[in-house]
């Protein structure tokens, strides 16, 4: 039951992006060495300006097109790394464990009452997609997505596990919030955040909210997942929920939303967990300690919004 401790070496793909930046902001602060792939030489150079307080241990790879199945081949082969944070669980010699970024998506169920656990998956998404062919929305078929490539990840460890000593995590975030490490990141590379505030001038019934899963996390417990499951072996083969907040609560409470139509409190929660819907048990046993709240996590967000945005509404 291998695991990756400082001063471990972890490929971080996508490193210039929201999620990336910070889960390789969270390895540097714990003593790891990163190196984290871009898609041109600018990109790097850009996100390098954050992390030049650690030195020689942070650096980068140019990886210009990941849509390529050998995209990672090479910086795999000569990189010598000891752990991989990714979303196409790549596979080198050296590699002790890959930690396979997936999403809520994979495991969602249509019932908002229920609660959803490690072992289930969204088999509905598959249906709805297969029945509905080219009608699908992009939301399905980006959900669709993402129950396909974790489970292509299973399999493929499940396929070569007497032929590769590597093993597999997979960590499945809800809506990412937070504060970019890049201070110009572009709200159109921030899903999450858009989605919720730039609907906030829509009302919904209370049957709607009732009806919707719609939960979020802090990029920063998300981040700091990513590292205990590289570093405690107890996290090999599960599949880790990153998910803590549902918004509705919240929002109401910001008195920066001035305009916005407010729901009836309460709605749309499962009165068994912290209202996300998800099984966080485990997570949290990982991280040892609480997670971020929703007040903070929403006003955190809001107020990168409202700089990017100029206001809400």
């Amino acid at each position: 039951m291998p695991s990756v401790q400082p001063p471990g070496k972890i490929l971080v793909t996508g490193v210039n992006g929201f999620l990336g930046a910070h889960i390789a902001r969270d390895l540097l602060e714990r003593g790891f060495s990163v190196i984290g792939t871009v898609r041109s030489p600018v990109k790097g150079d850009e996100i390098s300006k954050y992390f030049r307080q650690y030195g020689e241990r942070f650096g980068y790879i140019v990886a210009q097109d990941i849509s390529q199945p050998e995209a990672f081949d090479e910086i795999l082969s000569t990189g010598k790394f000891d752990g991989v944070a990714h979303t196409a669980a790549p596979y080198s010699p050296t590699v002790e464990r890959v930690v396979f970024m997936s999403s809520v998506s994979a495991a969602s169920q249509l019932n908002p009452s229920i609660m959803i656990r490690e072992a289930d998956w969204n088999e509905e998404i598959l249906e709805i997609v297969e029945e509905k062919g080219n009608a699908a929305s992009d939301l399905e078929l980006y959900m669709r997505s993402k129950v396909l490539s974790e489970r292509a990840a299973w399999k493929f460890v499940e396929d070569n596990g007497k032929s590769i000593n590597v093993d597999l995590v997979a960590v499945l975030p809800a809506g990412v919030l937070g504060t970019p490490i890049n201070e110009n990141t572009p709200l159109d590379q921030l899903g999450a955040t858009s989605y919720l505030f730039g609907g906030l001038g829509t009302t919904r019934s209370e049957s709607q909210l009732a009806e919707t899963r719609i939960s979020f996390v802090h990029v920063k417990d998300v981040a700091a997942l990513c590292s205990e499951c590289f570093m405690q072996p107890r996290a090999t083969g599960h599949r880790v929920f990153a998910a803590t907040a549902e918004p509705n609560d919240a929002l109401n409470e910001e008195p920066a939303f001035t305009g916005v139509p407010k729901g009836k409190p309460g709605v749309g929660k499962r009165p068994d967990d912290e209202s996300s819907g998800y099984d966080m048990s485990f997570a949290k046993s990982l991280l040892g300690r609480k997670v971020i709240g929703a007040n903070d996590m929403i006003r955190e967000a809001a107020r990168y919004y409202q700089k990017q945005a100029g206001g809400f509404l």
